[in-house]
């Protein structure tokens, strides 16, 4: 069996330069039956010997080739490429925990439909939270964030005043989108939306269906008999 050291050097030089991989991504690339803690030592000695960076928390470049920077959003492919908790609808510094807050970019918020977690990168936390299905699929737009801020304030909180408020400086467009995403809101919620946006709301669904009706005929008459 080749030797793990060796075979990750063979690994490493096949990456387009500055390309960054995980540890995940050796063992699931690996051809032989080196065990995690093998190739953990591995990569050890290579860092130690200066032929490796590590940038976080299973993440490494190759040390002469790695770029000047890497953003959130390359780390967390990585991370997500090769995990058994694939991160979908992958966003950054929309929601606070407490409300319908916008959160700066630096605060390198992520989203999953895995377990929550955190590691440090260039001295700040980059956090990955678990949202539901549901949840995931409207904090993966700007306007869909909007939805899960009124949904997380809790329907004690959201009345139809509040999401008038909340949806106001949205314009055609955007609205239009806010309504198509009605089937990821709670029942609540899409029921009090559509009072808090009147008659508007049902001309932009018959629109936005026969869009889409439009768009399946095109389909199928494209594919022919």
């Amino acid at each position: 069996m080749p030797n793990c050291t060796s075979e990750l050097k063979r690994f490493i030089a096949s990456l387009p330069r500055g390309e960054l991989f995980s540890t995940a991504q050796v063992l699931a690339r690996s051809n032989s039956s080196h065990s995690r803690s093998s190739v953990d030592i591995a990569l050890a000695k290579l860092v130690k010997a200066g032929i490796l960076d590590r940038i976080t928390s299973g993440i490494f470049v190759e040390s002469e080739k790695r770029k000047a920077a890497y953003t959130n959003l390359e780390i967390i492919e990585i991370k997500a490429r090769y995990s058994a908790n694939q991160i979908k609808g992958i966003t950054g510094g929309r929601l606070t925990d407490d409300g319908c807050t916008i959160t700066p970019e630096n605060n390198f918020v992520f989203y999953s439909l895995g377990k929550s977690t955190k590691f440090r990168y260039q001295g700040e936390y980059i956090s990955i939270k678990q949202l539901s299905a549901k949840k995931l699929q409207l904090v993966s737009s700007e306007i869909g964030a909007i939805a899960l801020c009124l949904w997380q304030n809790g329907k004690h909180v959201t009345d139809t005043e509040e999401i008038a408020r909340a949806i106001a400086p949205l314009n055609r467009k955007d609205l239009e989108e806010f309504i198509s995403l009605a089937p990821y809101m709670p029942n609540w919620l899409s029921k009090r939306a559509k009072e808090a946006i009147g008659p508007k709301w049902q001309k932009i669904e018959r629109e936005l269906q026969q869009r889409h009706t439009a768009k399946v005929t095109k389909t199928a008459a494209d594919r022919g008999p």
